[in-house]
């Protein structure tokens, strides 16, 4: 509860439609960057369950997040996005 059914995070990666990309497209575009190995993200642990996401990559797998984006530093991460459903925010 409180996340959005419809992301995938990949709200901020390239996706091809990306305003018209079904939850399912969005799966699968998710599964496919991961089982090519790429890095996606991490995910949060206490006590043995999940409890939290942060989306946290190499800036070159996401699209532009702004105009006056410097893409010729190279190693560069981003982050676009943490969850941590309602019941556990403090």
């Amino acid at each position: 509860p409180g996340a959005p059914k419809y992301c995938w995070c990949m709200a901020w990666r390239h996706l091809e439609n990306r305003e018209h990309a079904s939850n399912d497209e969005r799966r699968r575009a998710m599964m496919a960057l991961i089982e090519a190995g790429t890095p996606v993200g991490i995910v949060a642990h206490a006590e043995g369950k999940m409890v939290g996401w942060c989306s946290v990559a190499p800036r070159e797998t996401y699209r532009k997040l702004s105009r006056e984006q410097d893409d010729s530093k190279a190693g560069v991460w981003s982050i676009v996005c943490f969850y941590v459903p309602r019941a556990l925010r403090g």
